[in-house]
């Protein structure tokens, strides 16, 4: 009968149930026969620490081999055909697609937390990129700015050099013609702010 149950568990995909110990021959048309040793088999089942002994029933005599304190403890299923085996020693069946859907949402709820650890992730190393570029950038532009800076200086100085003495040199030769014609240089006086303002005003008035 331990056979046929796990023959008929694996088809059905009905499992044993934990805890059960059984012995008996069983015959094409499924009824149980007794076979020998049971003092020996419980004793041993009692030892391994199950609780639920299937025997048949033609075997019930031989229970009284067995000492007393040990029948306690144990429950005893006396059976006469291999259904009343299956009733006792399977559990409720369930069904397939169920546990396929249970398998996948199980599936589904890893994939998405891996998901979920992952995007946080992925997000400080972009944004830690993006802060290594923009910081590149903005030294690549303050070196160019830092560059132009000086050569534009340079430039407008070496314009105001060039500018200065040439206006000095006409200057000189002006005042040295008029002297020449016994003309005096005047020095031509710069118009104060005040006096503009004061002009103008006078103007508006009138």
């Amino acid at each position: 009968i331990g056979l046929a149950t796990a023959l008929v568990s694996l088809f059905t995909g009905r499992p044993v149930k934990a805890g059960v110990a059984m012995t008996g021959e069983i015959t094409l048309r499924g009824r149980v026969l007794p076979v020998g040793g049971i003092r020996d088999k419980v004793l041993a089942a009692q030892r391994a620490g199950i609780r639920i002994v299937v025997l048949p029933k033609r075997n019930a005599a031989d229970l009284d081999d067995v000492p007393a304190p040990i029948r306690r403890r144990l429950r005893f299923v006396l059976v006469d055909h291999i259904d009343e085996v299956l009733q006792a020693v399977l559990e409720k069946k369930i069904p397939r697609k169920k546990e396929a859907g249970r398998t996948a949402k199980k599936a589904m709820k890893k994939a998405a937390k891996k998901v979920a650890v992952k995007k946080p992730a992925a997000k400080k190393v972009a944004v830690k990129k993006i802060a290594k570029k923009k910081l590149a950038a903005k030294k690549v532009a303050v070196k160019k700015v830092a560059k132009k800076k000086p050569a534009v200086k340079k430039v407008a100085v070496k314009k105001i050099a060039k500018k200065e003495p040439a206006a000095r040199k006409v200057a000189v030769k002006k005042v040295a013609k008029q002297r020449a014609a016994g003309i005096k240089p005047v020095a031509k006086k710069k118009k104060s702010p005040v006096k503009k303002l004061a002009r103008r005003s006078t103007r508006s008035a009138s």
